[in-house]
């Protein structure tokens, strides 16, 4: 939770006040009130704007609550070994999946942060998984990872809602798009 800024004042007596409201660990539900007020000489003109955000099932659909949880799916045992090493050492949960069709049943509880999968061979078999979440949980990320680039793969991913599409990641490579999609694991602090 963010303390209330003090007000800024602005040419023409224009003043701008931002201030945030948690709801409740629970609803995870926080507003985000932007105030602007202007005096007109006659009277004080206000213009308050309230944005809600939330990380929890909430009254505007579904949201996810952050738990530092990442599903795996490939069908590669070596993949599945070195992304679970990986990911561990990062401090995430992981849960493995060795089969394309068990991953898209697997993500139909939406309480994964993020799902790193497997693009498989150029004939893209993970994009069941990929299509299964675009339906069912659009707000959970999902990382492909490949071998070796195919263009029309990569196309193919974006367009289902992939957030990245990789050739042969390194660890450092995994973590960013972690950072950027998900923030730190669960009990950790951002720096």
């Amino acid at each position: 939770m963010c303390p209330a800024s003090p007000p800024q004042r602005f040419p023409g007596g224009l003043e701008k006040a931002l201030s945030t409201k948690q709801h409740g660990a629970v609803t995870g539900i926080t507003d985000v009130e932007l105030g602007f007020m202007h005096d007109t000489g006659g009277g004080v003109s206000t213009f308050n704007l309230i944005l809600s955000t939330c990380s929890a099932e909430g009254v505007w659909g579904r949201c996810t609550v952050k738990t530092g949880k990442v599903l795996v799916v490939s069908e590669d045992g070596g993949d599945l070994s070195s992304y679970r090493a990986t990911l561990t050492a990062l401090g995430y949960s992981v849960e493995l999946c060795s089969s394309y069709e068990g991953g898209a049943r697997r993500i139909e509880g939406g309480e994964f942060d993020l799902v790193v999968l497997s693009q498989g061979s150029p004939a893209f078999e993970g994009r069941c998984v990929l299509e299964h979440n675009a339906e069912l949980n659009p707000h959970i990320p999902v990382l492909v990872v490949a071998r070796c680039l195919d263009i029309h793969c990569y196309l193919e991913a974006m367009e289902l809602g992939a957030v990245d599409y990789l050739e042969s990641p390194e660890p450092r490579d995994i973590e960013w798009v972690l950072e950027a999609q998900v923030g730190p694991p669960k009990g950790t602090l951002a720096a």
